[in-house]
């Protein structure tokens, strides 16, 4: 099998935006679900401590961490990879 240079750009290139695009879900569910919190204000609350102005809030808790990310962003270009080969390969024996 010989490595085709401009199917493996177009498959890291894919995996990079279907990465994008998981991350970018979870922060909108996250700004969502922080929209719809109601805070409750005693008076010795600072209104600086209730709202910070440079929090980015995910849904997710657990996060993933960087060697997760890193397998799941190299499985999903392996296995497009793999897919738009054997569909060209399907293609020009036909």
């Amino acid at each position: 099998m010989k490595l085709n240079v401009r199917l493996l750009v177009e498959s890291l290139i894919v995996a990079f935006v279907l990465m994008a695009i998981f991350f970018i879900w979870q922060i909108v569910q996250g700004y969502f679900l922080t929209k719809k919190i109601v805070h409750s204000f005693d008076s010795t609350m600072a209104v600086d401590h209730a709202f910070p102005s440079n929090v980015v809030i995910t849904s997710s808790n657990s996060g993933l961490n960087w060697s997760v990310s890193v397998a799941v962003f190299l499985l999903m270009a392996v296995v497009y990879y793999g897919i738009r080969y054997l569909f060209i390969h399907y293609k020009r024996s036909k």
